[in-house]
C-alpha cells in the first residue's frame, strides 16, 4: 500500500473545522479564477448602473435583491454538486468527463460573448444590466451565479486540494457541510453588498467605460470558450466548432430580425426557431458516435513495402487541411461502405496522411501520376500490383465498389487472402 507524503502537510486536512474554514477561504478565492473572473467583474460592474439611482431606498432594495439572489445561486449550486458527487463518487471537476456538459457549456458561453459584443440581447442570463423586472432580475441573477459556479468547477484554486481530498471521502452530512462552506466563501462578496448595500458607493462611477469593459470581458469570455473547446476529445471539435457558428448564426438572427417594431408573434417565431437550431446542431455535435468498425494501418515505406503485391491494398491519401478528403472520409470510406468490400476482398486498409511533410507518401503520389488529394489507389495482390487502380478527387460509393471489380477481378479471400501472422 501506498503512504504519500505532503509536501505541505500544513494544508492536508483530518477533520471537520479545518476543512470548512480551509473551504471557506477556497471558496472566497475562487472568485478570482481565472474561469469565473469574467462572470463575476461583469456582475459587479452591472450594478454600477444601479448605483445611479436617485432614489437610494430603490437602489438599496435592488442592490440587496440582485446580490442575494446571485449568492443563493452560488448556494445552491454548491449544495447540489456536493450530493450529487457523493452518490456518483465523483471526484471534483469530474463531471467535465460529460462531453454534453461541456460543450452545452461552451456553447452558453459563446452566446453570452455575442451578447456582450452586442450581437443581440441574451434574456434571464444577462451579463449587462440588471433585468427590468423585478423577476427578471431575480432569475437573472439566481442562474448567473449558478453559471460563475458552474464555470468555478473545473479550476482548483488554492487550499482546495487538500479539503476535497478528505471530504469526499465523509458521509453525505459532512460532505454538504464543507461545500456549504465552499458557497459561503464564494458567495461572501456579495452576501456583504447585500447586508451594507451602502459599499456600492466606494465602487467607481458607471460612465462610457463600461462599454469597453464588457467588451474586454466578452474576449475573456471567448477565451473561455477555446479552453473548454481543448478539453473535448478530438473527434469533437469540427463539430463543436459548427455548433460554435450555428450560435453565432442564431444570436445574429435574433439580434437582426426581432426588434420591438415587429409583433409578439414574429419576435416568438424568430427567435424559437434559432434556439430550436443551437439545440439541434449542439445534440448533434455532442451525441456519442458509434465507434470505428474498421481497422486503418498508417502508411509507412516499409509498412507499404512489406505488403504490396502479398495482398490487396486500398490506400488513399489525405490531409487533416483537405475538406474534400475529409468528405470523403465520412461518406464514402465508411464501414457500411467499406466494411463488406474488405471482407470479400480480403483487404487490408492503409492511409498516408500528408498533414505534415512526408516525401515518401509525397512519391508514392507521384508515382500514380497525381500532385493533388483525394486520391485512392487499389492494389491487388499478385502480378497486377504494379498497375493499381486510381480513383481521384470525389467519387461515389458505387464507383468505389466498380473500381474494387476492375483490380481485384472478383477475387474472394481465399484467393487474395492477408499473410497469417
Amino acid at each position: 500500500a501506498l503512504t504519500p507524503r505532503s509536501h505541505t502537510p500544513s494544508l492536508e486536512v483530518a477533520g471537520l473545522v479545518k476543512a470548512a474554514l480551509l473551504a471557506f477561504l477556497a471558496g472566497f478565492i475562487l472568485n478570482f479564477m481565472p474561469c469565473v473572473l469574467p462572470v463575476v467583474s461583469l456582475k459587479l460592474s452591472s450594478l454600477l448602473a444601479v448605483c445611479g439611482h436617485e432614489n437610494a431606498a430603490a437602489r438599496h432594495r435592488i442592490l440587496r435583491e440582485h446580490n442575494l439572489f446571485f449568492a443563493l445561486g452560488v448556494m445552491v449550486y454548491f449544495l447540489a454538486l456536493s450530493l450529487f458527487l457523493w452518490l456518483a463518487g465523483m471526484a471534483w471537476g469530474q463531471i467535465f468527463q460529460s462531453t454534453a456538459l461541456t460543450l452545452t457549456l461552451t456553447v452558453v458561453l459563446f452566446a453570452l460573448t455575442m451578447s456582450l459584443f452586442g450581437v443581440f440581447h441574451l434574456p434571464v442570463i444577462d451579463l449587462k444590466m440588471p433585468g427590468k423586472a423585478a423577476g427578471d432580475s431575480r432569475t437573472g441573477a439566481f442562474l448567473t451565479g449558478v453559471l460563475a459556479t458552474l464555470l468555478a468547477t473545473p479550476c482548483s484554486g488554492p487550499f482546495l486540494g487538500g479539503v476535497l481530498a478528505w471530504t469526499l471521502l465523509q458521509p453525505l452530512a459532512t460532505v454538504m457541510a464543507v461545500f456549504t462552506c465552499l458557497g459561503l466563501g464564494m458567495a461572501l462578496p456579495y452576501i456583504l453588498f447585500a447586508i451594507w448595500p451602502q459599499l456600492a458607493r466606494f465602487m467607481p462611477r458607471p460612465g462610457n467605460w463600461m462599454v469597453s469593459l464588457e467588451q474586454g470581458m466578452g474576449f475573456l469570455l471567448a477565451a473561455s470558450c477555446i479552453y473548454f473547446l481543448t478539453i473535448l476529445p478530438a473527434d469533437r471539435l469540427v463539430p463543436a466548432l459548427l455548433a460554435l457558428w450555428t450560435t453565432a448564426l442564431a444570436a445574429w438572427i435574433w439580434g437582426r430580425f426581432t426588434n420591438l417594431s415587429q409583433s409578439g408573434l414574429h419576435r416568438f417565431v424568430v427567435r424559437g426557431a434559432a434556439v430550436l437550431l443551437v439545440v439541434a446542431v449542439t445534440a448533434f455535435a455532442a451525441a456519442d458516435r458509434e465507434p470505428p468498425r474498421l481497422e486503418w494501418t498508417a502508411w509507412t515505406p516499409a509498412e507499404f513495402a512489406a505488403r504490396h503485391g502479398r495482398e490487396n491494398l486500398l490506400v488513399t491519401f489525405t490531409a487533416d487541411w483537405c475538406p474534400t478528403c475529409k468528405l470523403l472520409e465520412r461518406t464514402v470510406l465508411v464501414p457500411d461502405t467499406l466494411g463488406p468490400l474488405v471482407e470479400k476482398y480480403g483487404l487490408t486498409l492503409m492511409k498516408a496522411d500528408l498533414t505534415s511533410q512526408s516525401p515518401e507518401a509525397m512519391a508514392l503520389l507521384a508515382a500514380l501520376g497525381s500532385r493533388s488529394i483525394p486520391l485512392t489507389a487499389l492494389f491487388p495482390a499478385g502480378a497486377g500490383a504494379s498497375a493499381p487502380v486510381v480513383l481521384r478527387d470525389l467519387y461515389t460509393g458505387a464507383a468505389l465498389v466498380e473500381a474494387m471489380d476492375e483490380a481485384f477481378d472478383a477475387a474472394t479471400p481465399t484467393e487474395a487472402k492477408k499473410p497469417s501472422p
